[in-house]
């Protein structure tokens, strides 16, 4: 919010001048708000960024753990995983065909 300090003048010269004066506040105060929004998204996404980058290890982690412990259940669903691919694959370029 603003506020004027001194009484508004009268004279036109004077009210362009202080409303020269109220927009510079304005514009001042809404580029330190700008700074501090940005800021604030930064240490946001850094964060984020931060959590995410230690999910991903963990799973990395759990996933190697689980083919060194259990290897034909690894191939069978990596398998499985690529024949639902390839069926998804067929099922597009077959409608897709179909259209033309």
């Amino acid at each position: 919010m603003l506020f004027v300090t001194k009484p508004l003048s009268t004279s036109t010269p004077g009210v362009a001048e202080d409303a020269r004066r109220a927009t510079a506040q304005a514009l001042e105060k809404a580029g330190e708000l700008a700074a501090d929004t940005g800021r604030k998204v930064r240490a946001g996404l850094e964060d984020a960024s931060a959590t995410a980058q230690y999910q991903l290890d963990r799973y990395g982690r759990l996933s190697r753990r689980f083919v060194a412990d259990r290897p034909l259940a690894s191939a069978l669903i990596a398998a499985a995983a690529g024949a639902a691919v390839v069926a998804v694959a067929l099922a597009l370029l077959r409608k897709r065909h179909d259209r033309y």
